[in-house]
């Protein structure tokens, strides 16, 4: 995982994985809140500090460097993993797949943002196939030569005022 001035939810977030995952990376982007203190106190947590390039891709290949574990999980700040997810990650690793896509409900002030087309994510992968990252805003990651969609969710929940910072972040770093 990797963040920056997360405290209002990265401890809800680490508190809903850390009984199903070894270990947990999180990498700091430079936070000037108490997210740092909060994520140290977590157990299984490694805090790496790495100030923000202003490119995802190459934030989240640092954090993926770092992982020493078979298997990885990625997760946002700002996303929660249903228990059904979480449940069955030791599963999936018997299917006979290298990568898993998760479908994400994102809402939006409670509204749900993405009604017409689910908006699946690679969110989980066998470390050390080369799977990386790529794209500084948008990043996706690659690498792998096939994967599974899978009928289970990702919760991405924000807020409006939320949503326009990282729309100001974006257009900072390109989008326009």
């Amino acid at each position: 995982m990797i963040g920056q001035d997360e405290e209002h939810c990265v401890v809800r977030n680490l508190e809903t994985c850390v009984s199903y995952v070894d270990e947990i990376i999180f990498v700091d982007g430079g936070s000037k809140d108490r997210t740092v203190e909060l994520v140290s106190q977590m157990p299984k947590v490694t805090v790496f500090h790495r100030p923000f390039p202003f490119d995802f891709g190459d934030q989240k290949n640092y954090a993926i460097a770092q992982a020493k574990m078979e298997w990885v999980l990625f997760k946002d700040c700002d996303e929660y993993y249903e228990w059904d997810i979480l449940e069955n990650l030791q599963r999936l690793t018997t299917l006979g797949h290298v990568a898993f896509a998760f479908a994400r409900k994102t809402r939006i002030d409670g509204w749900l943002a993405n009604i017409e087309d689910h908006d699946y994510q690679v969110r989980f992968w066998k470390n050390g196939i080369g799977i990386q990252f790529v794209g500084k805003l948008h990043e996706y990651p690659v690498g792998y030569d096939s994967y599974c969609k899978c009928n289970l969710w990702i919760a991405h929940n924000k807020t409006s005022q939320m949503q326009e910072q990282d729309n100001q972040l974006y257009y900072r770093m390109g989008q326009r």
